[in-house]
């Protein structure tokens, strides 16, 4: 077995108990509180949160792979959010990775075949 730094199994411990609940209730940002929206809801404002998140840090003329990578999450997170809203799916369907969101919008024809496998 790997030796790694006993630091590292502390955070990861620390990160299942605020995940879990174990610590209390989670402060959730205002408006993305899964006990007071609906799914869909979330999935949409925090697509807008990231894309916030991207202008904030292109006004500061850096970080351009993570205003990548936030870019990419804000459309998985969009494609979501009208998954959610046009089927019987539900959130844990996009749980297992990144590709579900792609796959079924273009099952539900919000986008073909060939933009899902291009941003996949």
């Amino acid at each position: 077995m790997p030796d790694e730094p006993d630091d590292l199994g502390e955070a990861v411990a620390r990160v299942e108990d605020a995940f879990s609940g174990q610590l209390g209730r989670p402060d959730y940002e205002e408006g993305l509180d899964p006990n007071a929206h609906d799914a869909d809801v979330i999935q949409l404002r925090k697509a807008c949160r990231l894309l916030d998140a991207c202008r904030l840090l292109r006004g500061h003329d850096g970080y351009h792979t993570s205003v990548i990578e936030m870019s990419f999450a804000a459309i998985e997170r969009t494609l979501e959010f009208y998954a959610l809203t046009a089927s019987n799916d539900t959130i844990d369907d996009f749980r297992e990775g990144h590709d579900r969101a792609y796959d079924r919008a273009a099952t539900l024809n919000l986008i073909t075949e060939g933009t899902g496998r291009r941003l996949k």
